[in-house]
This record gives C-alpha cells, structure tokens and sequence, in this order.
C-alpha cells in the first residue's frame, strides 16, 4: 500500500513538473505568442487549481505575458476579480517589481511594490510584505532616494528570521543592479 501511495504522488509531482517546465521553457524562449496559447488551451484554470504550486506558475505566466504585451504595464484589478486567493496577488506583483528593476523601470517596481504590500498587510503575509519591502528599498536606493543601510536591514531582517537562501537571492539581486550592501 505504501509503495502505491508513493507512485501515487510521484504521478501528481510529474504532473506538476511537465506544466511548470512547459511554461518556463516557453518564457525562457521568449515565445510569448506560445506561451500565451498553452496558458489557454492546456495549463487552464481547471488544471492550476489541482496544486497550489501550478497556481501560483500560471498566475505568474499570465502576469509574465500581460507585462510583455502591454509594455510593462499591468492591470491588477484584472488579477484580483479573476483570483480572489489573495495570498497569490502579493507574489506575483513582487515579481513583476523584480522584472522591473531588472529593466531599470525602478518608478514602475515602487508601483508594483506598493501593489503587493496592499495585499499582504491586509492578509498579514510577513514573508511577502519583506519581499516587497526589500524590493522597495533597492528600487529607492537605485532612485537616489535613499542609501543602503535600510537594505541592509531588511537582508539582515531575512537572515534573522531564518530566511538565509533569500537574503542570498536579494544580496545578489543587489549584486546584478551595482548595488553594494554589506
């Protein structure tokens, strides 16, 4: 019986992977066109609520195209009626703040921020809120607005709470961007 449970959940990982690959491999490939067709016809609504990792992925996707046909722009209001989960708003509007600043875009990453921490303080998600305001901070750091040493709290905040592997992220995030923290 053990052994059936196992294949069991291996089945539902595969099942998992092959949707997330699909869509990684079409973004990564900048095929936006295909990967806009395989969110509609195959990795659907239907298909993304079966895990809440498959949610998350096509909620990123769908922003992930949204923010490339429009220029950069996002509608959130669009996101919110159609996913009223909002604990998967936050991350994905943290996302598009990250693409933001990687696109040297650091007004549109502050509006992105301010999106997300909307939603996780209304739904006390501490681990998001930090995300944003970690991204808040390099966006005004790389504006001139102000110096590193907020930045450097809010990694060693992460360092704190026992987040290691994302203060490692946003140290290098910070690395990428010519900004130096401590």
């Amino acid at each position: 019986m053990e052994e059936f449970e196992r294949e069991l959940h291996q089945n539902g990982l595969f099942f998992e992977d092959y949707y997330s690959q699909r869509a990684n491999d079409l973004s990564t490939e900048s095929k936006v066109d295909e990967l806009a067709a395989f969110l509609e016809t195959e990795f659907t609504v239907s298909v993304a609520k079966q895990s809440l990792r498959l949610e998350h992925k096509r909620l990123n996707m769908l922003g992930l195209v949204d923010f490339i046909r429009h220029n950069g722009q996002i509608n959130y209001a669009k996101y919110e009626s159609s996913h009223p989960s909002e604990y998967k708003i936050p991350v994905l509007f943290n996302n598009l703040a990250e693409m933001a600043l990687m696109n040297h875009e650091f007004n549109m990453a502050l509006n992105y921020c301010q999106i997300s921490q909307n939603y996780t303080m209304k739904h006390h998600d501490l681990y998001n809120q930090l995300i944003s305001e970690t991204l808040e901070h390099i966006a005004n750091n790389l504006l001139g607005k102000e110096s590193g040493t907020k930045l450097e709290e809010r990694l060693q905040l992460f360092i704190n709470l026992n987040y290691q592997d994302t203060a490692n992220y946003y140290s290098k995030l910070c690395k990428q961007l010519d900004i130096e923290v401590g």
